[in-house]
C-alpha cells in the first residue's frame, strides 16, 4: 500500500510547491497615489502609515495615574439575551434577543468609517436604527454605541478619563456654561468618567429634534492605548425606565486586548493608493460595496522582500477571502469576488513576516465579472475565479520551445469536480486531466513545451457544475522533495526525527471512525518552519497546517471520518534540515458515539454514557443562521456544546451554564455549506440524559 501512496503524495506536495505563485498583476508601472480623503491620523500608537497626512478630530494630552491591569471574565448572556461583537471587534456587549446590530445596515457606512472597525451600535429595533441615521425622532427607542477609535480621539501617555472627557467636551461646547458636569465612575474594574448630554456629540449622528437623554462614557482599559467610548441613548421621557437595563449592559460588557487597527481611508472603484506598513502592523482600507456586484483587488509590494497577504472582510465581519499565494516580491490578485451584501467592506493588508514596507492597492468594482470567460495568465501567476454552471474559462499564455511548465487547478468547494485541459498553438489538445474526485486538485506537472506560441488552459466542471477555483501557472516542475517513510506511530506516542534538506517524512497510524486525534509537530531547531498534513486511507488530503512562523509548533485536531491507516506528512516549508518531535494522541474509537442526523425544529432526546460524547449531524448551507438548545435532564450534568464545521475543525465551544443549566448557541452563522457536527459532552465526563433542539434563526 505504501508504494501506491507516493504517486499521490508527491502530487500533493507538488501542489503545495507550485500553488505558491502569485501574479505580477495588471499593474506593472508606478502611478501617483490616489487623492483619497483621509479620515484621521493616529498619534498614540499608529497601526498603519499611509502616504497622506491628516488632522485628527480631537487631540488631548492630560496625565494619568497608572492603575493595575484587569481583564474581566467573560459573562454569559442572561436568559432572553444574546451577545454582540467578539475579540476581532475588541468589544462584546450582551443585550436582549430582539436588539439589532445597526452598523451592518447600509445606512451606517458613513458612521462606521468615522468610528472605525472596532465598534458596535446596538438598537432595540431596526426602526430605531433607521430613525437615528435619518435624524428622525426615535420615539421609545433605545441604543448603545461602543467603540475604540483613535479616529475620533487621540491621547498621549498618562491620560485620565475625567480630564480627557472634560477637554473633549470643551472642544465641542465653546462656552463653559453649556458644558455638562463630568463625573468619575467605576465600570466593572475600570476607571471611567461620564457626562449626561441632551444632543449627540461630535456629529456622530444627524440632529434629532426629539428631546434625548444621553450618557457619554470614557473608559480606561489599559490593555489598549486609547479610550473605550460608550454612548447610551433614549428619549428623555424613557431614560429612567430603562436606566437599569443600560447598567446591566455595562456590567456584562467584555473587552479584549486587541491590536487597534484603524481604517486608513476609503476607496472608490478605479482608485489606486499607496500605503505603508510599519513593522508588525496591519493596513485597513474600506470601500462601499453593493450586493450582486464584483470586486477585483490588486496588491503590489514596492519592495522585493515583502511577502504580502490580502484579506477581504464583508459588512458582517466575516472573512470573504484571503490571498497569500505568492513569495516575497509577488503580487496578490483577488479577482471577480461576488459581493454578497450591501455595506462597508474592509481590505486588510499584512506582511507575512511582520516586516515594514510600502505597497500599492487597486480596487475595481464592476456589474459583471472582468474575467468571466478567463483571460491572460502569466508565468508565476495565480488567479482565483468563480466558474458559472455549464461555463468554461479559457486562460491564455505564451510559452517558448524547451520550457517546462506546471499547472495546478484547485477547486475551492469540496463538492466541485473540475476538468483541466491544455491546448497548444492551433488548438491541438496537449493534455487532459480529470483524475481527481470532487474537491481534489487537477495537476499537470513538468509538461514540456515543444513549439513556441500561444497556449490555452481550459477550465470546466464535471457535468457542467460550477463554483470557485484557484489556477496557478509556473515554469519548471521537477519535485525537489525526497520522501522518506519514517515509520509507524501509535496513539499517546511521541517520535523524534531529523529532516534532511528538501525532504518530507511520512508517518503511519491506525485510526477508527470517531477518533478525535491531536497531532502536534514541534521543531527542535529554530530555523524550521514546519508544515503538517493529515491524509486519509485513500490518500486524500484532510487537513494542512502551516499557521505559525519559524520555530513554532503546528497542531491538527480532527475527528476521523472513517477507519483505516492514516498518514501524517511532515516537511519544512523552505526545505531546511533539522530535528523535530511528533506527538499523536486520541480519545479512542468509542469516545464519540454517532447518533445520526439531527432534523431542524424537532426536539430529540439522548443519553450520554460515562466518559463518552455524542455526535449529531446536520446539513447546513453557507450563511444559514442556526440556534442550538441543549437541556440537561439530569440535574448534576454540566453539558457542553461543540460545533464542528464540514472540515472537522471546531468552530465554537459553548460552556456558559453551571450543572443542571441549559446551554444555548444563538444566531450562529454557518461559514460554509456541508455536513456540520454537533458534539454533546459532559464537562466532568459523567453520563446523563438531555434534550437537543436545532432550529434556523429568523
Amino acid at each position: 500500500m505504501r508504494r501506491y501512496v507516493w504517486s499521490r503524495v508527491m502530487v500533493g506536495f507538488c501542489l503545495a510547491a507550485v500553488a505558491a505563485c502569485t501574479p505580477p498583476g495588471p499593474l506593472e508601472e508606478e502611478e501617483p497615489a490616489s487623492t483619497v480623503t483621509p479620515l484621521a491620523t493616529v498619534t498614540a500608537t499608529p497601526t498603519i502609515e499611509a502616504t497622506f497626512t491628516a488632522v485628527p478630530l480631537r487631540t488631548v494630552a492630560p496625565t494619568r495615574t497608572p492603575q493595575p491591569t484587569v481583564t474581566p471574565e467573560s459573562i454569559a448572556p442572561q436568559l432572553g439575551w444574546r451577545g454582540f461583537g467578539d475579540e476581532r471587534v475588541g468589544l462584546r456587549l450582551n443585550a436582549p434577543d430582539s436588539w439589532v446590530e445597526a452598523l451592518r445596515l447600509p445606512e451606517a457606512v458613513d458612521l462606521r468609517l468615522r468610528i472605525g472597525r472596532h465598534s458596535l451600535l446596538l438598537v432595540d429595533t431596526a426602526d430605531t436604527a433607521l430613525n437615528l441615521f435619518n435624524g428622525a425622532p426615535i420615539g421609545s427607542g433605545l441604543f448603545v454605541m461602543a467603540f475604540i477609535s483613535p479616529l475620533l480621539l487621540t491621547v498621549e501617555a498618562g491620560w485620565q478619563p475625567e480630564t480627557v472627557l472634560s477637554n473633549l467636551l470643551a472642544s465641542w461646547e465653546e462656552t463653559e456654561e453649556d458644558r455638562p458636569p463630568v463625573l468619575p465612575a467605576r465600570i466593572q474594574n475600570f476607571s471611567a468618567a461620564y457626562a449626561d448630554l441632551e444632543t449627540v456629540p461630535f456629529d456622530l449622528l444627524p440632529t434629532n429634534d426629539q428631546p434625548l437623554q444621553l450618557r457619554l462614557i470614557l473608559l480606561d482599559y489599559e490593555m489598549i492605548d486609547t479610550p473605550v467610548i460608550l454612548l447610551l441613548g433614549a428619549a428623555a421621557t424613557e431614560w429612567s425606565e430603562h436606566e437599569t437595563l443600560f447598567t446591566t449592559i455595562l456590567d456584562e460588557m467584555r473587552l479584549y486586548a486587541v491590536e487597534i487597527t484603524t481604517i486608513a481611508g476609503e476607496l472608490g472603484s478605479g482608485d489606486r493608493i499607496s500605503g505603508r506598513l510599519g513593522q508588525g502592523t496591519t493596513g485597513v482600507w474600506a470601500f462601499r460595496g453593493e450586493g450582486g456586484r464584483y470586486a477585483t483587488i490588486t496588491l503590489i509590494p514596492n519592495e522585493s522582500s515583502l511577502d504580502l497577504t490580502l484579506t477581504l472582510i464583508d459588512p458582517s465581519g466575516r472573512t470573504v477571502e484571503t490571498m497569500d499565494g505568492g513569495y516575497a516580491g509577488d503580487n496578490e490578485l483577488m479577482a471577480d469576488v461576488l459581493l454578497s451584501e450591501t455595506g462597508l467592506y474592509l481590505i486588510e493588508v499584512r506582511e507575512f513576516f511582520a516586516e515594514a514596507g510600502t505597497y500599492r492597492l487597486l480596487l475595481a468594482l464592476t456589474d459583471e465579472p472582468q474575467f468571466g470567460g478567463g483571460g491572460r495568465i502569466f508565468m508565476g501567476e495565480e488567479v482565483q475565479r468563480e466558474l458559472p454552471p455549464k461555463g468554461e474559462h479559457a486562460w491564455t499564455f505564451n510559452a517558448t520551445a524547451g520550457q517546462t511548465i506546471s499547472i495546478v487547478l484547485t477547486p475551492l468547494n469540496s463538492q466541485l469536480d473540475l476538468i483541466l485541459e491544455l491546448r497548444g498553438p492551433g488548438q491541438s489538445q496537449i493534455a487532459l486531466r480529470d483524475e481527481g474526485f470532487s474537491g481534489d486538485p487537477e495537476l499537470l506537472v513538468g509538461q514540456n513545451i515543444a513549439i513556441t506560441g500561444e497556449y490555452v488552459i481550459l477550465v470546466r466542471g464535471f457535468a457542467g457544475n460550477g463554483g470557485p477555483y484557484r489556477l496557478s501557472l509556473d515554469e519548471g516542475g521537477e519535485s525537489t522533495l525526497n520522501f522518506w517513510e519514517a515509520g509507524d506511530i501509535a496513539y499517546e506516542e511521541s517520535k523524534r526525527e531529523v529532516l534532511r534538506a528538501n525532504e518530507a517524512h511520512a508517518w503511519y497510524f491506525q485510526g477508527e471512525i470517531g477518533d478525535e486525534v491531536s497531532i502536534s509537530v514541534t521543531p527542535l531547531d529554530d530555523r524550521l518552519d514546519l508544515e503538517l498534513w493529515l491524509l486519509d486511507p485513500e490518500v486524500n488530503e484532510l487537513v494542512i497546517r502551516d499557521d505559525f512562523l519559524l520555530g513554532e509548533a503546528e497542531t491538527i485536531v480532527y475527528t476521523l471520518p472513517t477507519s483505516g491507516q492514516f498518514i501524517i506528512l511532515v516537511r519544512d516549508f523552505f526545505g531546511q534540515s533539522g530535528a523535530y518531535e511528533l506527538q499523536l494522541a486520541a480519545a479512542g474509537a468509542n469516545f464519540i458515539e454517532p447518533m445520526g442526523w439531527l432534523p431542524f425544529n424537532e426536539r430529540v432526546r439522548g443519553s450520554l454514557s460515562e466518559s463518552k460524547r455524542a455526535s449529531w449531524l446536520f446539513e447546513g448551507q453557507e450563511n444559514d443562521r442556526i440556534t442550538i438548545d441543549l437541556i440537561p435532564l439530569t440535574a448534576a450534568s454540566d453539558l457542553v456544546i461543540i460545533l464542528q464545521n464540514p472540515a472537522g475543525d471546531t468552530a465554537l465551544i459553548v460552556d456558559e451554564g453551571l450543572a443542571g443549566s441549559a446551554e444555548q448557541l444563538r444566531n450562529f452563522t454557518l461559514t460554509q455549506s456541508g455536513v456540520w457536527t454537533i458534539i454533546v459532552q459532559e464537562f466532568f465526563g459523567g453520563g446523563g440524559t438531555y434534550e437537543l433542539l436545532l432550529s434556523r434563526s429568523q
